[in-house]
């Protein structure tokens, strides 16, 4: 295909980096934020954080959502093409440089992430882990980041440095309980979207915040005992959890044609029949280090279409 033609000629990974100028606004508005409530630059962040009026509060989160919601449009990508990287790469038929520079490129999004979720552990300690991070997804689904464009940023932003709370309808000053409904340059105060029950909560609401079940995006994979995994077509991924300490040495995986065998420090994970055939020699798998802990990604090439009812034949 056309995309395995660029990989083939390229000897790095063609991807838009990461989303700086949101990583940025968001410094900035804690920076500014900061200076504004007298911290020193000594000052733990928690000292003065948890001080912080709720609404300016609530804008610092919205502001953290934007730059999550930028990191998964990056992630998305390159979760995309994870899925033959490894495949291609252990085929021959992308470079070494290639590899590193897609290696390198996802060692960047992940130290991104830890960043956030600390981020995150500060501004909203009532999530669970990963919670926040979670929302930021949910966000992107609903098309936060056509919403929050630079007008609607910069109004945000005045108004969180500003010395009075921001006047929300029928609430009065302070907008009441939970987030301010994000506001455009005119002041107007963001809808839920159409269709809607009476009180749901528009686009860009903090975690900790209940989620509407029609907000509520559609489960992408199917958990198991120790592990996880999702199908696209022919394309089968499964990934499972690894203690912290384990590495390619304690790793045994084995393809056959209804079978998958995958053993970690000599003790079966996975062993039995699989509930489709598969083609062995267009399977790989691969370790990644995830902000939740060490992950064996496998990829699988279904034999023949059709969706599979399980991993594993019960």
């Amino acid at each position: 295909s056309a995309s395995v033609d660029l990989l083939v000629d390229s000897d790095s990974y063609d991807w838009k980096g990461l989303p700086w100028t949101q990583i940025d606004r968001y410094y900035d508005l804690k920076e500014k934020l900061r200076q504004k409530a007298g911290a020193s630059e000594t000052a733990p962040d928690a000292e003065w954080v948890r001080k912080l009026e709720p609404y300016k509060l609530d804008i610092l989160k919205i502001f953290l959502v934007r730059r999550g919601v930028g990191l998964v449009e990056v992630l998305t990508k390159l979760q995309e093409d994870s899925r033959g990287m490894a495949r291609l790469y252990t085929k021959k038929i992308i470079s070494e440089s290639m590899f590193r520079s897609f290696k390198a490129a996802e060692a960047e999004v992940h130290e991104e992430l830890e960043s956030i979720t600390t981020e995150a552990s500060l501004l909203a300690p009532e999530s669970p882990p990963g919670g926040f991070f979670g929302s930021c997804v949910q966000q992107y689904q609903m098309g936060a980041h056509k919403q929050y464009d630079d007008a609607s940023m910069d109004h945000m932003e005045a108004t969180a440095l500003g010395d009075a709370p921001p006047v929300m309808p029928g609430k009065g000053k302070g907008g009441g309980k939970g987030m301010p409904m994000p506001a455009g340059p005119g002041g107007a105060a963001a809808q839920p979207p159409p269709g809607a029950p009476a009180g749901a909560l528009p686009p860009g609401m903090p975690p900790g915040m209940n989620v509407p079940d029609h907000m509520k995006p559609a489960p992408v994979e199917v958990q198991e005992s120790g592990y996880s995994w999702n199908q696209s077509g022919a394309e089968i991924e499964v990934c499972v959890n690894l203690p912290k300490a384990a590495t390619k040495a304690d790793l045994k995986v084995v393809f056959g044609v209804s079978k998958l065998v995958v053993k970690v420090s000599g003790e079966a994970v996975l062993d039995g029949k699989l509930a489709g055939k598969i083609c062995p020699d267009d399977c790989t798998w691969t370790l990644r280090n995830d902000p939740d802990g060490k992950k064996l990604m496998i990829y699988l090439e279904a034999d023949g279409g059709g969706k599979w009812p399980s991993l594993i034949q019960a």
